[in-house]
């Protein structure tokens, strides 16, 4: 039993759905309203569901013999039977007072996200066509920046979080090259994974910085127990992060407050109905 849950974790990469959680929880944050009319919780469905996308790439980039066919009804059941189940749940308990032009918009922004996201996920895919150069690799980063951070642009509508996010995905990928040996030039990848300790105090607060940190450090843990192979680069990972905490400490002691640029995370007032949670 172990050795086919380990399986199918691999498989369908689950070892990454600590991303698309976070995820599909600060869309929610954001986009309160969301989750009381079921479309957040739709979201948190099928952002594992999407996942079901993994095998049925590799079968048809010949890494596997046998058509995945769980993994195809797990993407049929993001487009169709989530918003479905989305839409009858408002109509029956969660908004029945709505018109229907508004539950169909309400839920349509469900699958219109899913399709955004797939976009990115083939545009991870853009070197299997178009060849390993370093164009092709950051084209790729954008490609992850909508797969797994999509939601909240198209349906958290924070789009402040655009640059420093996709900052993130050119840093975490291009070690995740590096570590694959899958790079055209380890050079400019280094480069490219440094861009995000680099700038990161431009974007956020000290508090955001540390929420960063205690969140990552523990999943990068947690991927190097499921990779063992991957503890090196993923204590990289966790080197950098505690060093921009500290970064940002120190600046904080000489009374130079973060963010330095711009502030990315938006502040969102918590709404009467949502104080009970917190």
């Amino acid at each position: 039993m172990t050795s086919k849950f380990v399986k199918f974790i691999q498989e369908y990469r689950y070892k990454m759905a600590t991303l698309p959680m976070l995820v599909a929880f600060g869309t929610i944050f954001f986009r309160q309203e969301i989750w009381f009319n079921g479309v957040g919780l739709g979201l948190i469905i099928a952002s594992l569901t999407l996942h079901g996308i993994y095998p049925l790439d590799d079968y048809m980039e010949g890494k596997r013999s046998d058509l995945p066919k769980t993994a195809i009804w797990m993407i049929i059941a993001s487009f169709v039977l989530v918003p479905v189940i989305v839409a009858i749940a408002q109509v029956l308990w969660l908004t029945p007072g709505a018109t229907l032009l508004e539950i169909l918009f309400s839920v349509g922004e469900l699958p219109l996200c899913l399709a955004f996201m797939m976009v990115g996920f083939y545009m991870t895919e853009a070197t299997e066509y178009f060849g390993r150069n370093p164009l092709t690799e950051r084209i790729e980063n954008v490609g992850d920046l909508l797969f797994y951070g999509g939601p909240i642009f198209f349906i958290g509508h924070v789009w402040s979080l655009l640059i420093p996010a996709l900052l993130l995905c050119i840093g975490i990928d291009s070690i995740h090259k590096i570590a694959h040996n899958e790079t055209s030039s380890e050079t400019i990848s280094w480069i490219c994974y440094f861009l995000f300790p680099l700038t990161a105090p431009l974007f956020y607060n000290m508090t955001e910085i540390m929420a960063i940190a205690l969140l990552s450090i523990p999943a990068f843990g947690l991927y190097a127990y499921i990779r063992p192979q991957y503890t090196k680069w993923l204590a990289v990972h966790s080197i950098s992060f505690a060093l921009i905490l500290l970064f940002v400490v120190i600046l904080s002691l000489f009374g130079i407050q973060t963010p330095l640029w711009f502030e990315a995370v938006p502040d969102v007032p918590i709404p009467d109905k949502l104080l009970p949670w917190f």
